[in-house]
């Protein structure tokens, strides 16, 4: 489809709202599903260290002190 102005291509032939309404609602899932991945993550990690509290991760690996 050969659009020739900007107000053509937000238009899309009169279904310039329902593509552009469902391509927001795409991002706004995706940016949903991201915060709520991270938190989980972060919850998972409070719960492993909840349990182990005497490992500390430091840096990219942990590391058990010796005596």
């Amino acid at each position: 489809m050969n659009w020739n102005s900007w107000r053509d291509l937000i238009a899309m032939g009169g279904h310039g709202l329902y593509v552009w309404g469902s391509l927001g609602m795409v991002l706004a899932v995706i940016a949903a599903e991201q915060i709520a991945l991270a938190a989980r993550r972060r919850a998972a990690i409070r719960a492993i260290q909840a349990r182990h509290p005497d490992r500390r991760q430091h840096g990219a690996t942990a590391t058990k002190e010796t005596a």
